[in-house]
């Protein structure tokens, strides 16, 4: 019978086969439904708690996932995809999970494989303003020479970096962290390392050419990884789904609008719900009493909707009667209304 291991806002993880000292065990992951049958929406980590959600999105993900999945393996790229499992359910390798109080010492003391590396990466094609890496670069957190660049980037402005840039972080934190010094802490080999970025870069590079194809930009996306028997990488869990990545697309006037969740997740800030969410966790106030999102009208509703679904259209080459310049007008449309509503961009900056 299988054991649910992790549960997460879009997606459960069921172990059916433990993994042993040396081989790899057996999985699924599972992409939940709402009761109403709506799918669940991911951003600021409120799960359960947030009022609503959106048709279709959980099968829209499901299916992208798929996609790059079954992508990644006709180009010969490692990953722990073994197949699709029944309704919303997608079989796969399963590896240790280095326990979150240790998983520095764990890591470097392991005797066994397979495991969960603690890396994630992070793949900057575009820098949005509301990337971290934008916020970054404008801060000084990040030399803008490390990018190729010659200067941070201005408030609004949107860059096309000259090459993919790599950021580290670990989700074995209570928050995200970002950190130069993963490798050293992993004590993995320069050669491991090297491997590492190439597979994720590689993996990068077949995700962008395929939705440049359908008129999508990847802007940046996150991949996870498991260290196999006898050491061998595999990219884990989903990516290049519209929860995971943000797909830019065009709009009529010529600007550049996100159609993945950074979409709603924009929406929130323009209201100030975001600061208001972050000034209740900053005073100490537990999960239960965080502020919760106000109810999105239906009109902005089905705008949203229709950003997932022309999205999931386009990936997965599934016609649904959409058209991707009118929708990302309509997107940018949307946002125009709320920033002259609530005089906030983006970025939660008063205008």
């Amino acid at each position: 019978m299988a054991k649910l291991m992790h549960t997460g806002s879009v997606k459960d993880f069921y172990v059916i086969e433990e993994p042993t000292d040396r081989s790899f065990g057996k999985g699924y992951l599972y992409f939940k439904q709402r009761p109403d049958g709506t799918g669940p929406i991911s951003i600021f980590d409120l799960k359960e708690r947030f009022p609503f959600g959106i048709k279709g999105k959980d099968k829209a993900i499901y299916d992208e996932a798929v996609h790059f999945f079954e992508l990644m393996k006709e180009n010969g790229i490692p990953t722990h995809y073994l197949g699709k499992a029944g309704d919303r359910k997608i079989l796969v390798y399963v590896a240790h999970i280095p326990p979150k109080d240790r998983w520095e010492e764990w890591v470097r003391e392991r005797k066994t494989e397979p495991f969960l590396v603690p890396i994630e990466v992070i793949i900057s094609n575009i820098v949005t303003p509301v990337a971290s890496l934008h916020r970054r670069l404008r801060t000084g957190k990040a030399k803008p020479e490390k990018y190729g660049l010659t200067r941070p980037p201005k408030r609004y402005e949107t860059i096309v970096l000259p090459e993919p840039a790599v950021t580290t972080s670990t989700k074995l934190e209570e928050t995200d962290v970002y950190r130069d010094d993963l490798f050293d802490v992993l004590g993995l080999t320069e050669e491991k390392r090297k491997e590492l970025i190439d597979l994720a870069m590689k993996a990068n590079d077949i995700a962008r050419r395929d939705a440049a194809e359908v008129g999508l930009d990847l802007a940046d996306g996150k991949f996870e990884f498991i260290m196999g028997p006898e050491g061998n990488l595999y990219i884990c869990d989903t990516f290049a789904t519209s929860d995971e990545n943000r797909f830019l697309a065009e709009t009529r006037d010529g600007r550049k609008v996100d159609l993945s969740k950074q979409f709603l997740r924009n929406l929130y800030t323009i209201t100030g719900y975001k600061e208001k969410l972050i000034a209740a966790q900053d005073s100490g106030l537990p999960f239960e009493k965080w502020p919760v999102p106000e109810h999105l009208d239906e009109k902005t509703l089905r705008v949203v909707e229709k950003a997932y679904s022309v999205v999931h259209q386009e990936l997965c080459r599934k016609y649904m009667g959409l058209n991707l310049l009118d929708v990302a007008t309509e997107v940018q449309d949307t946002l125009d209304r709320f920033k002259e509503k609530y005089r906030r961009d983006e970025t939660g900056e008063r205008i």
